[in-house]
């Protein structure tokens, strides 16, 4: 399973946690990619986020020897404003296609996840 996530130069400096069936394989990172080698079987993956939207969670199966790239989305400013010009981000997971993930992965630096 690669996780990864695009850097674009408005988003925020924040590494939410992602979790697989409710237990953390890691944090992401803008600009930053990682992979865990899992069973094969069906999870629930989840990211940390500061808003509740509509389908920021995916129920995905891997078959044996299947690959996946879940990418972690962000909208930086789902909540803004006050005095200080503050912003918080929601965070969602998206299942890319593998013509789509390639490019991003390759743009990516690979890390750790934590």
């Amino acid at each position: 399973m690669w996780f990864y996530r695009v850097f674009f130069p408005d988003d925020t400096q924040d590494m939410p946690a992602i979790a697989m069936n409710g237990q953390l394989v890691g944090y992401g990172r803008a600009g930053v990619s990682f992979y865990r080698d899992v069973p094969a079987g069906t999870y629930h993956v989840t990211v940390e986020t500061t808003g509740i939207d509509v389908n920021q969670a995916k129920d995905i199966s891997l078959a044996p020897g299947q690959q996946m790239a879940l990418s972690i989305a962000s909208d930086p400013n789902w909540q803004t404003g006050g005095r200080r010009g503050y912003r918080r981000p929601t965070h969602y997971v998206w299942i890319e296609p593998a013509q789509i993930a390639e490019i991003h992965l390759a743009q990516s630096t690979l890390g750790s996840g934590y």
